[in-house]
Parts: C-alpha cells; structure tokens; sequence
C-alpha cells in the first residue's frame, strides 16, 4: 500500500502561481486588502469603470486562491476579463497584469518550472494509477512524483472529475503495494486512518497518518458524494488515502472545513470537521475511466501490518 507525496508545477502561469504560494505569509498584503475593501465599499460602485486591478483586491479572498463570495459583482467582472482567481490573487500581490503581447512573449521565453503546491496520492494499480484529488493538479503542466528520494516527472493526469474533486494519474513505475477500493462506503462511526503528507514543507518528508471516526455519512449542504470525519486533515493531506480496519480506502481525504470563513460568519470556530469522497464515488470514476481495480481486502489488518505497508 503505496503512499506518494508529489508537488505540481506549472509553465507559463508559474509567476502567478508562485506569488500565491509567497504571499500566503504576507500579512502587510492582508492588511492591504482590508483597508482597500473598506475604502471602497460604496453604493455606485460600477465594476466595469474600475481597473483590473482594483476588481481583483474585491473579489479575490484574503486567504488565498479564492473568490471572496461577498463581492459577486467583482467576481464576474474579473471573469468577464478572462481572470481566474490565482490570476487575481497574483496580480493583487504586485504581478503585472499580462498584455496579448507580454503574455505570448512570456510563454515563448520562459523555461524555468516553479513549485505551485504540494499533495498527496496513492497507487492503485500495479501499472503505476494513482488517485489524488483534483484541485491538487489543477491549472498544472506538469506533477512531479516524489517517491523515496526518486523524482518521477513524467507523471500524467488521465483523467479528472471536477464536480467530485477526483483525478487519475499515470506514473512510469511499479509499486511494490497498492491500495484496494472498498467495494462498501463507511458506515456511521467507523473507525478510520487517514495517510499522506501535510505540510511536508514546514514538518518532515514522511508520510503521516491520524486516526477517527466517520462522524457523518454526507459532507457540506448535503453532499452524500463525501463523508464527515473527525480524523484531521492539513493542507498536503489533500489526496491520501481514508482507510478502515482492513486496509481498504473507504474515501479520499479533499478537505477541512474554512474556520476563518465560518468564524467571520458566525463568529465560531468548529473543529474536527474535515471530509473524504466516497469509495463508490471513486469507483465509478475510474471504472468509467477503464482503470481495472483489483478486490479489496476481506481480512482485518492488525496495527503493525497496516504500518508497515503504508510506508512502503
């Protein structure tokens, strides 16, 4: 049972996609965007009038590679203008926002292949499939597998569902173990492990598991796609493995509840509320996509066992 920590790069809008990953930590930016926000908020506001600029600090988030969903009006200019919100964020943190001309001149002269994010993945086949989640290779040209010191750069995204945050990738290599499908969903509190590699930038390279239970069987507004789990989940974890007592991934791991958008909402901060896509979500994705799984596990796995084989 393979675990794979990999980082996605991109080409051309690397500039933009670095700028994110910097000004994560800018807080002067943050505080930029506040007093911009409270400048500008008035009644006649007219988004067409306004600078590509101006546009962006409305409507992209404070946190990052999203909309800010209170300013719909800036969002749909920024689209109308052909941005996406990683092409916002980067050009509210000082980018030049890019003409027909510098931005054809700066994809023929660029070269160099920049970090955008990090994530996790798991084999499962033993053809080198991996699953991992969509938003991790998004928007990327090129995913990078790192495995055991090894870098496997032609790594190929198959296929991906949007809708349910699913991607397949093709790796040029055999795993010694892979991962087997649960061919049942979770039940109402399961226990569960939950493997990858969060934060392997600030902690270690290893691979790191949590251990919990399903606390719900749908995920946010009633997605019965995902489950609920209160097992934690941290960005780099996006991708791994959700596991029962047999070894067999009854989810995806894709994400924690946003507690600064919940506090500035309700003023509270909820915890232990992070989600997985469901084994049957999964396995109508890759078999629709004509990946040959192979029977899950039957057994229990003792402790040590599961252990072992995780960090193969």
């Amino acid at each position: 049972m393979l675990i794979i920590n990999f980082k996605t790069v991109s080409k051309w809008i690397a500039s933009f996609c670095f700028l994110l990953v910097l000004a994560g930590c800018n807080t002067r930016n943050s505080a930029r965007y506040y007093s911009i926000y409270n400048a500008n908020q008035h009644t006649n506001y007219n988004a067409q009038e306004q600078s590509t600029l101006i546009t962006c600090q409305f409507a992209i988030s404070t946190k990052g590679r999203s909309w800010d969903e209170r300013y719909p009006v800036q969002i749909a200019e920024a689209q109308r203008r052909g941005y996406s919100a990683s092409q916002c964020f980067a050009l509210a943190n000082g980018a030049a926002e890019p003409t027909k001309a510098n931005a054809v001149e700066r994809k023929e002269a660029e070269t160099e292949i920049l970090p955008v994010s990090t994530g996790s993945a798991f084999a499962i086949t033993s053809t080198g499939h991996l699953l991992t989640n969509h938003h991790v290779v998004e928007d990327c040209e090129l995913v990078v597998l790192h495995l055991s010191g090894e870098r496997f750069e032609k790594t190929t995204v198959i296929a991906s569902d949007k809708t349910n945050d699913l991607s397949v990738l093709k790796a040029d290599y055999t795993p010694e173990e892979i991962f087997k499908i649960s061919t049942r969903n979770a039940e109402l509190l399961e226990d569960i492990v939950v493997a990858g590699f969060p934060l392997s930038e600030q902690l270690s390279s290893s691979v790191k598991v949590t251990k919990g239970v399903v606390s719900s069987l749908a995920g946010m507004k009633n997605n019965y796609s995902q489950i609920q789990i209160d097992a934690a989940i941290q960005p780099g974890s996006s991708g791994g493995p959700i596991v029962d007592s047999k070894g067999n991934v009854v989810a995806i791991a894709i994400s924690a509840i946003n507690k600064s958008t919940m506090f500035k909402r309700d003023n509270y901060i909820p915890e232990n509320t992070n989600f997985g896509v469901k084994a049957s979500t999964a396995r109508t994705f890759l078999e629709a996509n004509s990946i040959a799984l192979q029977p899950a596990n039957s057994a229990e796995q003792d402790r040590a066992k599961m252990a072992g084989v995780i960090q193969k």
